[in-house]
């Protein structure tokens, strides 16, 4: 199935569901009023459940000031729309499409891509389609439920095939237990042959009562609606509860005109025609439901007064206007949200939105954005929140499907090695939850390695003054500060200003200075070693990661400074694949991860000639699925759609490849001079 296709599926079951879960709310304030409206009309009742039916169907709802929905906030999209489930983008099958298989190239597959330094590629057997797995299980149900009905009615038509006419629409069956009506352009009543004459008096005139309500036309209808919303539970008790008020209707119709005698013997023939059915799609039955509580109406009841209709009707109202309609949303704010005092004219979110929105910027600063969140919003007070305006929608924004409420800007990324720094904007939908961001770099910000390494002329190196294991002075500078670091226990921010990886955080109180150390290889045979950190224990989840790789470069004739080539953070670690003999086949492997819907994997080569790290290739994922990736503008971006399966035959590929070294603890290096914190 193409993804469009797929997408369009996806967004039509979110929006049953979300319906699904409007139309609950509506489902128990019904069961609330029958329950306190006892002694109403039961044809009010079952107006009430066609409002139900309505809110279940309707893709939308009208906006009223006194819409329910105002309470749940959280649950209300920006069109003020029920949505407790939300869509993230345009979504892609949750199934694989395609069958691929790492091997050789052969003439009978189709090679989808070469993998580089090795004869292998990645080659495409065949292209299935499915649908989502989702809207599978919600089609298998609704065929069950639709397929129930087809055949209990094919079956029941056969049952009566042979019956009498008596006149009109009126037939008469042995075949038949209790009476009911089938059909729906031309329903027939069927009645058992075992009715005395009575008895056919007092059903037939419940039977008619039920055509002259249409109820022959309604009870399939709800049983469609039903089987539509299939797997939620409430929509199966308002069934359930719809068939008995149309019973009782019918009921209350017949018995107005009755006298006590005649009630008497209308409940005895109830009792007579009493039928157990597990699930009626479309026949309505004379003595189908709850006959016990039918019987006990029946005798007790009495013509309801004035006020309690008039109480019956209005609960209608209230009920339309609360619970089938969607709060009113005033741009930019909440119902809830007030103004500044100091500037009136200043929209502020309220103090819960505000938590949420620091609680999200926080969560984002430091898991997606690599930005220190102590150094952008130190506390919540400081945090400027602006109202967003549509028209200032940034063209560069990535953005879910929802237009932001709020945004907080001037959040400052500081260059790194190899990117400039960027001015960060983040963007709120209007419960606080973050939406979105832009970025825009800053005026005359260069890469770390343009402004400090000054690499001019020719970089080919001098002679190799140093065997590689005598290349260690060189890093001391860097050493040196991992040992302070590791020595002191410094937090985030003086790890992240001095250029010390963010995971050592994880290794203290846990003898960090043996725990982790560092490793000299020539990475890029270029005969000068790069100096590797790492994790010392061979462990599954750090024992390959490299937490920083730092590389020495010629500068006017000497060695220059070690410059960060590579920094691992909690989602965005680096490691080394070892594919071949040769140079060509060693690359640098990154995976960044930013949730659910977000992730990248990309190989990258080190160059000798050049500080920047090179692009090989790679897979990013956004809301759409999985693409091939494209380096654009010093930032990956999304190019040819690819499928997951393809992805995860390739990632499991070439994880076999990885390398693990051997890391020196760092307590075997002499302590430096000072300690980190009498540098600050």
């Amino acid at each position: 199935m193409p993804t469009g296709r797929a997408s369009e599926m996806n967004a039509l079951l979110i929006k049953l569901l979300n319906m699904s879960a409007a139309g609950s709310v509506m489902i128990l304030a019904v069961v609330v009023l029958r329950a306190l409206l006892k002694k109403a009309p039961r044809w009010i009742i079952c107006a009430m459940w066609a409002l139900v039916a309505i809110r279940l169907i309707c893709p939308t709802s009208i906006a009223s000031p006194v819409s329910a929905f105002r309470a749940t906030p959280f649950f209300v999209s920006e069109s003020g729309e029920v949505e407790l489930f939300r869509q993230v983008g345009v979504g892609e099958p949750m199934l694989a499409v395609d069958t691929v298989q790492i091997e050789r190239p052969r003439t009978n597959a189709e090679t989808i891509r070469e993998i580089p330094g090795t004869p292998y590629a990645v080659t495409q057997r065949s292209h299935d389609t499915y649908l989502p797995p989702l809207v599978q299980a919600h089609l298998l149900g609704l065929t069950a439920m639709l397929l129930y009905a087809i055949v209990s009615t094919l079956l029941l038509r056969r049952k009566v095939s042979i019956s009498l006419r008596q006149r009109g629409n009126i037939r008469v069956c042995d075949e038949v237990a209790s009476p009911f009506i089938l059909g729906i352009l031309r329903p027939v009543i069927y009645l058992p042959s075992s009715l005395s004459e009575e008895e056919k008096r007092f059903v037939l005139a419940h039977e008619r009562a039920h055509l002259r309500r249409l109820d022959h036309v309604w009870k399939p209808l709800g049983f469609l609606i039903l089987s539509v919303h299939w797997f939620n539970p409430f929509c199966w008790l308002a069934y359930v509860l719809l068939c008995r008020d149309i019973e009782l209707a019918c009921d209350e119709k017949v018995i107005r005109e009755l006298g006590r005698a005649e009630r008497a013997a209308y409940s005895q023939t109830l009792l007579n025609c009493s039928a157990h059915r597990i699930l009626a799609a479309c026949p309505v039955a004379f003595g189908e439901t709850d006959v016990k509580t039918r019987v006990k109406a029946v005798l007790n009841y009495k013509k309801p007064a004035f006020w309690i209709v008039l109480a019956a009707a209005l609960s209608c109202i209230v009920l339309v206007a609360c619970f089938a309609t969607k709060p009113i949303q005033e741009p930019g704010r909440l119902p809830d949200q007030g103004l500044s005092p100091d500037n009136p004219a200043v929209e502020v979110p309220a103090p819960d939105i505000r938590q949420n929105i620091y609680n999200s910027l926080v969560g984002w600063l430091n898991v997606s954005a690599g930005i220190d969140p102590e150094l952008a919003v130190p506390n919540m007070e400081q945090m400027d929140i602006q109202p967003f305006a549509e028209d200032d929608l940034p063209r560069n924004m990535f953005y879910e499907n929802v237009t932001p409420t709020w945004f907080v800007g001037g959040l400052m990324k500081p260059a790194t090695m190899l990117a400039p720094a960027y001015i960060v904007t983040a963007y709120f939908d209007h419960t606080g939850r973050i939406v979105g961001f832009a970025s825009e770099e800053v005026e005359g910000s260069v890469p770390l390695y343009e402004a400090d390494a000054q690499i001019t002329g020719d970089s080919t190196p001098p002679p190799d003054p140093f065997g590689v294991t005598d290349y260690l002075p060189e890093y001391r500078e860097v050493t040196d500060k991992y040992i302070r670091a590791l020595s002191d226990e410094i937090d985030g921010t003086r790890l992240y200003e001095d250029g010390v990886s963010i995971l050592v955080r994880n290794f203290y109180n846990q003898n960090p200075l043996q725990r982790l150390g560092y490793a000299l290889v020539d990475l890029n045979q270029d005969g000068r070693p790069e100096l590797i950190i790492g994790s010392v224990d061979n462990d599954e989840f750090y024992g390959n990661i490299l937490f920083d790789v730092y590389r020495l470069f010629p500068a006017l004739g000497h060695y220059g400074p070690p410059l960060k080539t590579v920094e691992s953070m909690e989602r965005d670690r680096w490691y080394y694949l070892n594919m071949g003999p040769d140079s060509a086949s060693k690359f640098l492997l990154n995976e960044a991860s930013g949730g659910a819907s977000r992730g990248e994997w990309t190989l990258w080569k080190m160059d000798p000639n050049q500080v920047q790290l090179v692009f090989v290739q790679g897979f990013v994922k956004n809301e759409s699925g999985w693409f091939t990736a494209k380096l654009v503008n010093g930032e990956m971006a999304a190019d040819q759609p690819i499928s997951e399966k393809e992805v995860a035959e390739t990632k499991r590929f070439i994880d076999s490849f990885k390398v693990r070294f051997s890391f020196i603890p760092f307590e075997t290096i002499s302590a430096p001079s000072a300690s980190l914190a009498d540098l600050y």
